[in-house]
């Protein structure tokens, strides 16, 4: 069988203008454990409607008694912020891989740049 596709189309990967106001949508979920021994979970997001949009992610730590205070607060900080803009039940018992994905939010991104990533967007501030 041959294959024939039209590349005529096809726009180069980019990074969303730092200060955007965007749609996101949480395309997969991820979990691990940080070097401390914490567990986390990293949504995945892409961008509504560019469709060259590079995807990006933002890591949310599970707070765990490892965690200073300060620490504790700003993870449970983070989560609701999340759960806000994603209008997710921040008090509800979630499977994070199965329930998130599909949800849809709104963001200020901004830009950072690391050597094994390039240009890469972050999230600024959940909307």
């Amino acid at each position: 069988m041959g294959i024939k596709i039209d590349v005529d189309d096809v726009v180069e990967p980019y990074v969303m203008q730092a200060g955007s106001e965007v749609t996101l949508r949480i395309t997969q979920v991820r979990k691990g454990i940080n070097k401390s021994g914490g567990d986390y979970f990293m949504p995945v997001f892409e961008v509504v409607d560019e469709v060259g949009a590079k995807e990006f992610s933002f890591y949310l730590g599970i707070p765990n008694e490892s965690m200073t205070p300060k620490q504790q607060n700003a993870a449970k900080y983070n989560y609701l912020q999340f759960c806000n803009c994603f209008e997710l039940d921040p008090a509800q018992e979630w499977e994070p891989e199965e329930d998130w994905v599909g949800a849809t939010g709104q963001a200020i991104v901004g830009v950072t740049e690391s050597n094994d990533y390039g240009e890469q967007n972050v999230i600024k501030k959940f909307l």
